[in-house]
């Protein structure tokens, strides 16, 4: 995936924020620094730090440099264009992430997996519970419910990223997928998860996954932390109504 420079510059520096690698009331390096770090110019970082000034987190002292006045900083998720997982799509900022399997079973899915996925009534798929943690910190709740074909994954080593394992293992490619966002409560073992640290808003990316000739290959639901976690899409040439 294409990384855009000043955006590297600025997930290292809300990494360094959230690790408390850097503490409110204590100055940042400077630009120059900053540019021989990253090999950029001194524009491409003022750029990540005005961002920074426009997120609140951090303040331009006349004669004195750059200081971190507040904590928290928002995970920037992009529009891509791209299929990538949750990992690799954090560690592009770099933020390093880990997943821990909370369930893997065989059950009947609910209705909209069901109609999406083509599975006959009654019909069992493999579903698996994950929570994506940043600094031992549960971030994300994702729950994968993958087509009937897929049903021998759950014998595989399940310790690896589920696009990575569906591409290698069952030789197909992930060739394109629909996605919509939503707000919502968690409830449930959603509601569990999170019950310790944070107790909403939520985002939800509801994503299905297809192969070349749109046969579906899984429906792959994830629940964001509304306070580490904002969206962006880019947009390119205006379309009027008459054109």
């Amino acid at each position: 995936m294409k990384r855009i420079k000043y955006l590297i510059v600025r997930e290292w520096l809300h990494t360094l924020i959230r690790e408390d690698k850097i503490l409110v009331g204590e100055k940042l390096p400077t630009e120059e620094e900053l540019a021989q770090k990253f090999n950029v110019n001194r524009m491409t970082v003022r750029k990540a730090f005005d961002e920074l000034v426009t997120e609140k987190l951090i303040e331009r002292r006349q004669g004195k440099g750059t200081f971190l006045i507040a904590k928290a900083p928002l995970i920037m998720l992009h529009d891509t264009g791209k299929i990538v997982s949750i990992l690799a799509h954090l560690k592009v900022y770099g933020i390093e992430g880990t997943f821990k399997n909370l369930k893997i079973s065989k059950e009947i899915p609910p209705e909209r997996q069901r109609r999406v996925l083509g599975v006959r009534e009654g019909e069992e798929i493999v579903r698996i519970d994950r929570i994506i943690s940043i600094s031992n910190e549960p971030m994300i709740f994702a729950i994968s419910y993958l087509a009937p074909r897929f049903s021998g994954i759950i014998n595989m080593d399940l310790s690896q990223p589920l696009y990575d394992l569906l591409s290698n293992e069952f030789n197909i490619v992930l060739h394109h997928s629909d996605e919509s966002y939503s707000a919502v409560e968690p409830s449930g073992i959603e509601k569990e998860v999170f019950l310790d640290f944070y107790s909403g808003p939520f985002i939800k990316l509801e994503n299905t996954l297809y192969e070349m000739n749109d046969r579906p290959i899984g429906c792959f639901d994830a629940i964001f932390r509304g306070d580490k976690f904002k969206f962006r899409a880019h947009a390119m040439e205006y379309i009027g109504i008459h054109n």
